[in-house]
């Protein structure tokens, strides 16, 4: 009934992945099926998976926009508003950076077509589990009657490190569709962020699906500050290397 999704590069494995996948297998029930979306190597642990390389649209994507600086957050290009003072200082901006973030949504679009299940659940590689994981979390982060449930946060993009998908309903699988040809077709490059949270609310305004926004107590850390964090724990940004 319940699928979670996940991706990870090589070295993503290597710092972080490798301890989402331990404590997966340690403390959610037995029942929820893993889908783990690598690229190249098969790293050890995983049931269930697939190389993300060689899902069809994806790598068109990534070989098409292979030497694309503007579309990997490296290169600003013309009238960027996104490329901010501090963007600029770091010569890097995630919110341009579709080559990277746009994997999540490919394994997502990938998982909802492959896995046999009424709910999918996106979950950041950079997520350990630290308790046991009760069936009724499912309902709590996204209760019937809705589409699909996120972090969000007001004038703010959401946090994607969580996303609920229900997938019983038809105008969720529409919206996963949609998802995916915002980088499929480079439809992306119409907005004026191309990271896939913002691609998520831009679409969620859009189109017509029912929204559960996942209360929490912190714009920094949302994540951690919801019921996922009596459960979780996300080690975002830096802390991915502790």
């Amino acid at each position: 009934m319940f699928t979670v999704v996940t991706s990870f590069s090589p070295a993503g494995y290597n710092t972080y992945a490798h301890k989402f996948i331990s404590s997966f297998w340690k403390y959610w029930p037995k029942d929820v099926r893993l889908l783990v979306y690598y690229e190249g190597q098969r790293p050890d642990g995983i049931t269930e998976g697939f190389d993300l390389l060689q899902l069809k649209r994806a790598s068109a994507f990534l070989d098409r926009h292979k030497d694309n600086l503007v579309v990997q957050g490296i290169e600003v290009k013309d009238d960027m508003p996104t490329w901010t003072g501090k963007a600029r200082q770091r010569g890097y901006n995630f919110r341009s950076d579709a080559y990277k973030f746009c994997r999540k949504v490919f394994a997502v679009a990938h998982a909802a077509k492959t896995a046999n299940s009424r709910r999918l659940f996106w979950i950041n590689a950079d997520v350990e589990t630290m308790r046991p994981v009760p069936h009724r979390l499912f309902g709590d982060v996204l209760p019937d009657g809705y589409d699909l449930s996120r972090l969000y946060r007001e004038r703010y993009h959401s946090e994607c490190g969580f996303v609920g998908y229900n997938l019983d309903n038809g105008a969720t699988r529409s919206f996963i569709e949609a998802y995916e040809k915002q980088y499929s077709t480079d439809a992306f490059l119409k907005d004026v962020a191309w990271d896939d949270c913002n691609q998520l609310d831009y679409l969620v305004k859009k189109l017509p699906v029912r929204c559960y926004n996942i209360q929490h107590r912190s714009r920094p850390q949302p994540f951690d500050n919801s019921i996922l964090g009596h459960y979780m724990t996300h080690h975002k940004g830096a802390r991915k290397l502790l």
